[in-house]
């Protein structure tokens, strides 16, 4: 009888044995999906749900073994409501390693450089994976829930692409943005060269920065313009410069800037007003604010587009009309 048992066991045991291996095979063994497939886990679906809702999608999947696959991992009641990407073929034990570590699909969202704050509100209305709450919301109530130093929106979210969880709310993204830019102007400012010019605050080089940015892409050249805006300033000379009265315009603005545009009163038309505009006009990007806080060793205080994303600096007006004349004009 003892012998008899104890073979008894062990065919148990190796039946026992053979099934854990043969489960565990299955639950690495890849499941070949048709397609990428959006799968949408909510909260509070109960395990039974998931598999089913799995199966409905066409990931033909043991609902029963991989409950009991879950149950094995402890994370049978662990798994993360969100917004899932499955990847052709995928097998039961990676399914559930994604859902229960939440490994989400990621969207992603970009801040363009020269942006205004009408232009970023638009893209985050716009975007249907973002949860949009700042309509009739005021400045001063996002500034605060912002934590944001300034008493201005333009210029404060640094441009980036940020990824984002679907149904994430759009506070969320401009508070990373907003601390990205914090970060970003605290160590350029430490850095700024004093020698010849010295802002009044980061403020200053936060609105300088937004100019340069909307005056030109080409990265030598911001340093060059940041002197002559410089410059000018240390001169007290208007700074003359069309995009901040592009930027007071508004949707006003209609592509072609004319002489009573140049005449419109608003403290963002640099032909009538001396010294900085009150905020920024722009989001800049990191070479704008370095050019801002590190101006050219020059000496110029025209300068003019040339037509093929470059400028043409000029120390005196007589040589800023013949550039004007040559570049502008085509004379």
């Amino acid at each position: 009888m003892r012998k008899v048992f104890a073979l008894l066991m062990l065919a148990t045991l190796t039946l026992a044995l053979t099934a854990f291996f043969a489960f565990i095979r299955w639950s690495e063994e890849p499941i070949s999906l048709s397609q990428k497939t959006i799968f949408v886990l909510e909260h509070g679906q109960v395990f039974s749900e998931i598999s089913a809702q799995l199966i409905e999608q066409g990931v033909e999947i043991d609902p029963m073994l991989f409950h009991l696959l879950a149950k094995y991992r402890g994370v049978d009641e662990g798994m993360r409501a969100g917004t899932y990407e499955l990847p052709l073929r995928i097998s039961p034990s990676r399914l559930l390693k994604m859902f229960s570590e939440g490994e989400v699909k990621l969207y992603e969202f970009r801040i363009n450089e020269g942006w205004s704050y009408r232009q970023l509100a638009r893209h985050l209305r716009a975007d249907k994976k973002i949860v949009y709450t700042l309509n009739g919301v005021s400045k001063k109530t996002i500034l605060e829930r912002l934590d944001i130093e300034y008493s201005y929106l333009e210029g404060v979210f640094f441009p980036d692409t940020y990824f984002f969880e679907s149904g994430t709310e759009d506070l969320e993204i401009l508070s990373r943005a907003s601390e990205t830019m914090k970060q970003k102007v605290s160590a350029i400012w430490k850095s700024a060269n004093p020698d010849r010019y010295k802002l009044g605050s980061s403020s200053d080089m936060l609105v300088l920065a937004s100019l340069i940015e909307k005056e030109t892409g080409r990265y030598q050249d911001r340093f060059l313009i940041s002197q002559v805006f410089q410059e000018r300033l240390r001169k007290k000379m208007r700074l003359q410069t069309d995009p901040s009265v592009i930027f007071a315009l508004g949707d006003e603005f209609d592509g072609n800037l004319t002489r009573k545009n140049l005449r419109i009163d608003s403290p963002y038309n640099t032909y009538r007003k001396r010294g900085l505009p009150p905020t920024p006009i722009s989001y800049p990007s990191e070479a704008s604010l370095l050019a801002a806080a590190n101006p050219a060793n020059s000496e110029y205080l025209y300068f003019v587009a040339r037509g093929d994303g470059s400028s043409q600096f000029s120390k005196t007006l007589r040589e800023h009309n013949a550039a004007v004349r040559k570049y502008q004009l085509k004379r």
